[in-house]
């Protein structure tokens, strides 16, 4: 899938301080950590993330979303799905800049792609007081009748009285709606694309300032 929209290389008025065009053979540890680790994290996810399920294809990365098929291929905790996930945590942050990911989105029922932040100190004081910018979050599928890879969601969560305030540091700001959601300080912004163009059937730039 090399069609698509084309991320410019430059910004007037920005300088570049970091960028990955994948154009070695392997993924450069230097600027990436390749998570191997199940557990569900924080969203439940079913799948145990590992470092061979992302590779390097004729300048792209590649994430492979896979189905354990063996007892040979057998997941350290029982998973049965396998995937990918990387981060540049230790190796590179930032406060202000943009950002721009060039990414075509998974498809299909249970796919979950996104391209997200979270602040350099939420070892130290936990989510959502460490902020996260969500730059983009694709599920796929359908959903009431309407194709999801053709719907893009942008979050943003926040700890809106800080760490500091009176009973804060202690208290969980997470927590499940009446509905069965769940609820943090922030806010979500859809955006769809044209009719026929997915953001699985080409490459689009997402972008924050």
């Amino acid at each position: 899938k090399t069609n698509g929209y084309e991320a410019p290389a430059s910004y007037d008025g920005y300088d570049l301080v970091w960028s990955d065009e994948f154009d070695s053979p392997e993924i450069d540890d230097t600027k990436w950590n390749l998570i191997n680790a199940g557990g569900g994290f924080g969203n439940r996810e079913l799948q145990y993330y590992r470092s061979e399920n992302a590779s390097v294809d004729n300048g792209l990365l590649v994430i492979t979303a896979d189905i354990q098929r063996s007892a040979d291929d057998e997941l350290p905790n029982g998973e049965s799905f396998s995937s990918a996930k990387l981060t540049t945590e230790g190796k590179y942050d930032f406060k202000h800049g943009r950002v721009d990911i060039r990414a075509a989105v998974a498809e299909g029922n249970g796919m979950w792609s996104a391209g997200w932040m979270l602040g350099a100190n939420h070892d130290e004081i936990g989510w959502p007081r460490c902020g996260e910018v969500d730059i983009f979050e694709a599920v796929g599928g359908v959903l009431g009748g309407i194709p999801q890879e053709g719907r893009m969601v942008h979050n943003a969560y926040w700890n809106t009285l800080g760490p500091f305030a009176p009973g804060e540091f202690q208290k969980s700001s997470y927590s499940p709606t009446p509905d069965g959601g769940q609820r943090a300080w922030g806010e979500r912004i859809y955006n769809e694309t044209n009719d026929g163009d997915t953001f699985s059937n080409k490459f689009h730039v997402f972008s924050i300032e």
